[in-house]
């Protein structure tokens, strides 16, 4: 028997694996930048800026990742706005 043919489903399934993920990790999350900038104002956010899908920082039941960089008082904060379906929504600051 060919040893390359031998090894041929383990290339195949590697790359396979590496495309997927590589598509995973490219295709953005899923952001709700009007609620997240309402969510924000109504806490007393300023100057917001929306800036797209954030990856981490929300729990695996939150749909919405929203990431956000605003003023809160005096101070320059970012975060995450994490919002599920039929679930309240969360601020969350990014530690720095």
């Amino acid at each position: 028997m060919n040893k390359n043919n031998d090894r041929l489903p383990m290339i195949l399934s590697t790359l396979f694996l590496i495309v997927f993920f590589a598509i995973l990790f490219q295709t953005p999350g899923c952001t709700d930048n009007e609620s997240a900038r309402d969510i924000l104002s109504d806490e007393g956010y300023t100057d917001i800026e929306i800036v797209g899908y954030e990856v981490w920082g929300c729990s695996e039941d939150d749909y919405y990742h929203t990431g956000f960089r605003a003023r809160r008082g005096d101070r320059v904060v970012e975060g995450v706005v994490c919002c599920g379906i039929m679930k309240d929504c969360t601020v969350r600051h990014h530690r720095r």
